[in-house]
């Protein structure tokens, strides 16, 4: 177990493969004045998750590797307070599986694509602080 006390914090993990979409991201989380760290898959997020302590994470649901339901499954197991904070995104959540995924963890999602000025509500609400203010809302 790492000392929590030790870890940097960090306002937000980005977890999305696709480099456009992570990288817009973060420039309107920059931009409301979130602090952020980004990663390309889900596997690279579970060690993001054991170095640093995040007040909140979004995640992509179909990415390669570890994607976002088994990335999901794994902090729930492992942090459930921190799962409690993650913020999903998807193309895909009309799928029945990802529907019933959805249901059973009963966190939020933002169907992509999604608006820049929800992103930026969800997270100001999961990490209890609003954007910086004049950021898009």
């Amino acid at each position: 177990m790492h000392d929590l006390q030790a870890q940097p914090e960090v306002d937000v993990l980005i977890v999305e493969d696709h480099a456009p979409v992570r990288s817009v991201m973060g420039h309107i989380l920059n931009e409301a004045g979130y602090t952020f760290h980004a990663v390309e898959n889900g596997l690279a997020a579970l060690a993001a998750v054991q170095e640093c302590r995040y007040r909140a994470i979004i995640c992509d649901l179909g990415m390669p590797m570890v994607g976002g339901v088994r990335f999901y499954e794994d902090v729930a197991s492992g942090d459930p307070a921190l799962a409690k904070r993650v913020l999903l995104v998807s193309a895909m959540s009309r799928a029945p599986a990802i529907e019933a995924f959805l249901k059973r963890t009963g966190r939020p999602v933002l169907q992509k694509p999604f608006e820049m000025r929800a992103l930026v509500r969800a997270v100001a609400q999961l990490v209890d602080r609003p954007p910086r203010p004049g950021a898009l809302l």
